[in-house]
Formats: C-alpha cells, structure tokens, sequence
C-alpha cells in the first residue's frame, strides 16, 4: 500500500513540474484558454446580467463536509480501518497532491474567472477538495453501521 502511495506521489509531482515548465515556456499566457474562452464569456455574461454580486462563503466550508464528518465519526469512537496515523498521513498527502494538481493546471489553463479577478479558474479547487474526501471516508469506513 504504502508502495502505491509513493508511486502515486512520485507521478504526481513529475506532472506538477511538467504543468510549470509549460508554463513558463509559454510567458504564463495559458497553453488551453482559447478552448473554453467562448463557453466562459457566454457563461460570464449570464451570471454578470443576472447576479452580478453572487458569492457564498459557505462554499468555503461545504467543501470540507466529508472530512469533518470522518473525523467527527473517529473522534466519536466509529472505528474504520485505519489508525489515527495512517488516516492522517493520507489525508495530507491527498491535499498536497491535489493542491499540486490543481494548482498546476490553473496556472496551465489560464482560465478567467466569471468575475474577471484573475486568470485561475478551472479546474475547481472546492470542486477537487470535495471529490478526494469521500474515497478515504468510503475506504476507511466502509459499510460500518454507525446507528
């Protein structure tokens, strides 16, 4: 197990650096930005004409639900399959991981927010955040009944 994770993680921050390099060979300007630039400003205008000031900060927080809900659970005494150590150390190699993707292929994409503040769009960060967690509370817990 811990052999895949070191794959993993090896694979990951080779791609990471790829996506830097990439971007630095093109001046930052985003090697896929013509491909969803017509989707974007269709998308842009309708959520300018229509809610022009919309943003929710619970976004921040509801992205966190899964692992607040596994840690919770474990904090409760629900026992999963993991100790405390392996469960952590997962989870802070999948934020480290993520965030090297992510991370990277913003800078790669150099896609403009609905917002226009900047040019870090796609992919998702909440989105990302929400997708990792589930797998490790579906791993670690299983079919537990916690009733």
């Amino acid at each position: 197990m811990i052999r895949k994770i070191k794959t993993v993680a090896i694979i990951t921050f080779y791609i990471a650096v790829l996506l830097v390099i990439a971007v630095y060979l093109q001046n930052g300007n985003g090697a896929f930005s013509h491909f969803f630039e017509n989707a974007n400003l269709y998308i842009r205008n309708l959520r300018n004409v229509h809610t022009p000031a919309f943003h929710q900060t619970y976004d921040n927080y509801l992205q966190l639900f899964p692992l607040i809900l596994l840690l919770g659970l474990k904090l409760g005494g629900i026992r999963g399959s993991f100790g405390w150590k392996r469960l952590l150390t997962f989870i802070v190699l999948a934020i480290i991981l993520t965030q090297l993707v992510v991370n990277g292929l913003k800078l790669t994409t150099g896609v403009l927010r609905p917002d226009a503040t900047n040019y870090f769009s796609f992919p998702s960060g909440h989105t990302a955040a929400a997708l990792w967690q589930p797998p490790y509370f579906i791993k670690n817990m299983g079919s537990k009944d916690i009733g």
